[in-house]
């Protein structure tokens, strides 16, 4: 970084470190730097959805949801099927109770890379919370059931 400083996914890169390097050891104070990553990586590109998505991210584990879902669907208003930005509506949407939306994010996701562990979790996260609140099971017709169905594969029968 310090022979390349304007070098913008280096700053995203290492940005996505700190969140990994804060999640494995359990230290927020890592997030701090992945802020500063994000706010070097804006300075250099302002609306640089790769940067917001990661300044979402540290919203996200700094609890601030309303404000990481409202950047995060700015993001998706330039591109739609930005991932990160689709998982982050979702999980920030599970956070506040507006489960549609989650449903909806994941659907996209669904649609796009249904085979991608992150959808196959959040899949199988809203099926576990919508038979936790409403007390039955789930239909499996949906559009992003079968395609995360597809993409995990059965478990062989002995």
């Amino acid at each position: 970084m310090r022979d390349q400083p304007q070098k913008l996914d280096a700053w995203i890169l290492l940005g996505r470190a700190f969140i990994q390097k804060a999640r494995q050891a359990t230290e927020p104070g890592y997030y701090a730097n992945a802020r500063a990553c994000a706010d070097r990586a804006l300075a250099l590109r302002p609306r640089y959805p790769l940067a917001q998505d990661l300044q979402a991210l540290v919203l996200m584990n700094e609890h601030r949801f309303r404000e990481a879902l409202a950047l995060a669907r700015g993001v998706l208003a330039g591109d739609p099927d930005d991932l990160l930005a689709l998982g982050t509506v979702a999980d920030a949407a599970v956070e506040l109770g507006a489960m549609d939306d989650a449903v909806a994010a994941v659907d996209r996701m669904a649609a796009l890379k249904p085979s991608l562990p992150g959808v196959c979790a959040r899949v199988a996260h809203l099926r576990w919370l919508r038979a936790t609140w409403t007390g039955r099971r789930l239909p499996t017709a949906s559009r992003w059931t079968r395609a995360s169905a597809r993409a995990i594969p059965s478990p062989s029968r002995g």
